[in-house]
């Protein structure tokens, strides 16, 4: 069996790298990636791909992470959130 001169096999190894390269996005951002590539996936052979993905099992074992990293808490009224930004050390003028 064949799909678009790739057989299962290439297509399966094709399917991991892709899933690699997108670190990971899930079904959806695979199989973007691959048909932006015109790597000719569909999207049962994705999900196929990511059941059978380590690092993904592994993933699905953890908890996420509460408040997610990277997002800056925002209070609702002036003062509930205090906040400071470092910058320097700056040079002394001469």
């Amino acid at each position: 069996l064949t799909r678009g001169g790739y057989g299962l096999q290439q297509l399966f190894m094709l399917g991991k790298w892709a899933h690699s390269q997108t670190g990971h996005k899930g079904v959806q951002g695979t199989w973007q990636w691959a048909q932006q590539r015109g790597i000719p996936l569909t999207q049962i052979q994705v999900k196929d791909i990511i059941a059978k993905c380590p690092v993904c099992q592994e993933a699905k074992k953890w908890p996420p992470l509460t408040p997610l990293p990277g997002k800056i808490h925002r209070g609702q009224k002036p003062g509930q959130v205090w906040q400071v930004d470092y910058i320097g050390p700056l040079s002394l003028p001469c």
